[in-house]
């Protein structure tokens, strides 16, 4: 389930070697058997992990077994027998594993490896009925595994498993009979800590349409509801995030707006500093609801929230969305100091996924500026560099491509790019803002060439995406667009309702957008960036004289000891 925030002290991340030399260092207690686990489990989970990694994993296993069974550390020993299992299963050597359940007199143990068989095959990559039913055969082996020896929370374990397994398998009335028939036995026992984090897992599992957004809402409130109860802090801010999350992919982006402040007012409240996250969540609503000047107001805070945390892990994404904004206010040249601020942090962490995203973004402003060439340089140097791995990034690259290319006039070739664009996306089918960027490019690149029936297509579609997913600039755009299709195709009516959603759109964005507000914004945030920049080289001068002082002192002494070596 995801993790709510816990009341503890966050343990700190360390190092693989720092892990290393920690189990080199330490007794032999159970604090080295916990280690052995933690450090095996990082290799089980590398995204790229190779034979060898996994092979030490195993070797981790074993010794923490070992160790642990001395020490008569039972929860050790149970941890680093599922650790093998998990490694056999990421190095589909799932042969091991059955063997290992059908020799273990250990139950429990046996439990929950069967769960751990279930879920690899209902999270494999690209899975299908076969795997589907192939772990649901293991979580019902789980399951009554469970029950015959009266293991409870094996048995709740694997009921919650079983719901995501009907979820997977697009049967809804199935999954949320699973898990509310676990929250039921919960607030029947009194143990509304465990009913709120099931509420909020059910809220976060079941899959995301139109007719279930409501009743996420729903969940998340059942456990909001009962952590305020509680008197939890941490876990009603998670909650009101996650809960805002729900409302903003429904495109109630009010609700959204208000559940996150409330987040900032309570983290704030709290001493936290790592309120990056939150600010570029407002940001992504103020960008869809248009209204410019509160977008860069959070865009900005969220700049002076990453310096003064010291934590740059929002970094890029954040100049990214600050990149979005100036594109949208019509300033191809702060927009570009942006993305171009974004794509050296993406770089510098070898991310391909928002390298191919941000260099699409980039494309489009450096063709405003008439820079075709110097964006076409920079695509070729991504796909030899960072080349796109995940379909909805390749999806942006092909879009970038026929940009370029459109604007050169090689239209034959751009019209393959946005074929591309259109493969990848039908791929995909995430009916977000991406997918709406695919049909308006597409749609616009057709009616540019008069072919006006197939560029309403494409247009209309990219309209029908939900609102609260689609920037409202873009939305006017597909409106005027289709506003010109219509009237070309003699379907007035259909041409004066766009005309007028487009007139309704521009009286929105002009009435939000205030730019005397916008330069005051900006102002201040480049006069505190200046004041900065001056206090840090006042205290460069401060050590630079501090360390001309010293040397002039060192000088000084070392002159003074070769006169008494000469007189003594």
């Amino acid at each position: 389930m995801p993790a709510c925030r816990s009341t503890a002290t966050t343990k700190k991340e360390i190092s693989n070697q720092e892990r290393w030399a920690l189990i080199n260092s330490a007794a032999q207690d159970s604090n080295l058997v916990d280690l052995m686990i933690e450090q095996g489990q990082h290799y089980v989970w590398m995204p790229e992990k190779l034979r060898v990694h996994l092979d030490t994993a195993l070797l981790l296993s074993e010794r923490a077994k070992q160790l642990a069974h001395r020490l008569n550390y039972q929860n050790g020993y149970m941890e680093a027998r599922l650790l093998a299992v998990k490694a056999y299963l990421e190095g589909r050597q799932p042969g091991h594993v059955v063997d290992l359940i059908r020799t273990s007199p250990d139950k429990v143990f046996v439990v929950n490896a069967q769960m751990l068989v279930g879920i690899s095959y209902l999270e494999r990559p690209y899975s299908n009925k076969a795997d589907m039913d192939t772990a649901g055969t293991w979580f019902r082996q789980a399951f009554y595994e469970s029950r015959k020896i009266r293991y409870v929370k094996g048995q709740r374990e694997a009921t919650r498993l079983l719901g995501r397994h009907y979820f997977e398998s697009h049967n809804i009335k199935a999954g949320k009979e699973m898990y509310l028939s676990v929250i039921n036995e919960l607030h029947a026992e009194h143990n509304y800590l465990d009913e709120a984090d099931w509420w909020i897992d059910l809220g976060y599992r079941i899959p995301d349409h139109d007719s279930t957004f409501t009743a996420k809402a729903e969940y998340m409130t059942n456990a909001l509801l009962i952590y305020i109860r509680l008197k939890d802090i941490p876990r009603q801010i998670w909650v009101w995030g996650a809960r805002a999350e729900v409302y903003r992919r429904q495109g109630k982006l009010q609700l959204a707006e208000a559940g996150l402040l409330k987040v900032l007012e309570m983290e704030k409240a709290q001493g936290d500093k790592y309120l990056p996250r939150n600010y570029i969540q407002l940001m992504d609503i103020s960008l869809f609801r248009s209204n410019l000047n509160k977008a860069l107001g959070y865009g900005l805070a969220c700049v002076q929230a990453i310096d003064e945390s010291g934590d740059s892990a929002m970094a890029g994404m954040t100049y990214e969305k600050i990149g979005s904004i100036y594109s949208q206010l019509n300033d191809p040249v702060r927009s570009i100091e942006w993305y171009r601020k974004a794509l050296t942090v993406y770089e510098r962490n070898f991310d391909k996924g928002p390298v191919s995203r941000i260099n699409y973004y980039l494309t489009k402003e450096l063709i405003r500026q008439g820079q075709t060439a110097e964006a076409l340089a920079m695509l070729n140097r991504t796909m030899k560099y960072f080349p796109p791995v995940h379909h909805l990034n390749k999806e942006l690259v092909a879009g970038a491509y026929a940009a370029c290319y459109t604007v050169m006039g090689q239209y034959r070739k751009a019209e393959q790019y946005y074929q591309e664009m259109l493969y990848w996306e039908s791929r995909t089918r995430l009916g977000n803002e991406i997918s709406a960027i695919t049909y308006y490019s597409v749609g616009k690149f057709y009616l540019e060439r008069k072919q006006y029936e197939r560029g309403a297509i494409y247009l209309d579609t990219a309209l029908a995406i939900m609102p609260g997913r689609t920037p409202v600039t873009m939305v006017k755009d597909i409106h005027l667009m289709l506003f010109q299709a219509d009237s070309i195709l003699n379907r007035s009516a259909s041409a004066i309702h766009h005309l007028r959603a487009y007139q309704l759109l521009i009286d929105s964005i002009y009435s939000a957008t205030h730019m005397t507000e916008l330069e005051e914004i900006q102002v201040k945030y480049e006069t505190s960036q200046k004041e900065k920049d001056i206090a840090a080289l006042r205290q460069q001068s401060l050590m630079q004289q501090k360390q001309i002082r010293q040397s002039n002192l060192l000088k000084r002494v070392t002159f003074g000891s070769i006169i008494l070596l000469v007189y003594c």
